[in-house]
């Protein structure tokens, strides 16, 4: 039987990244060029965690669960403005993409 725990399968998507680089690197130069204003606002967020300017919070902002969150822009209007979401809450806001 296959180990389906959440540490285990970060590990197997780390060991599938390592060995294809390439592809994985392609993949994020074509959503870049595709949705530059995206990747904008993602690096704004990401530079404003680092600095401390934004404080990432270890529950979610929807539902209070404990653990990594991802931030989430209703608009892109306003980068700086996200909302810190566990994976089901952040799934539920973009249906159909998870």
């Amino acid at each position: 039987m296959l180990n389906k725990t959440p540490e285990h399968i970060l590990a197997a998507n780390r060991a599938w990244k390592a060995r294809n680089v390439w592809w994985v690197s392609e993949y994020k130069r074509r959503w870049r060029a595709r949705y530059p204003e995206k990747d904008r606002c993602h690096e704004l967020v990401r530079a404003a965690v680092r600095r401390g300017d934004l404080v990432r919070p270890t529950r979610c902002q929807s539902c209070g669960a404990r653990g990594r969150t991802q931030a989430h822009h209703q608009s892109y209007q306003a980068p700086l403005d996200v909302q810190f979401l566990c994976d089901d809450c952040h799934a539920q806001r973009h249906p159909g993409r998870h």
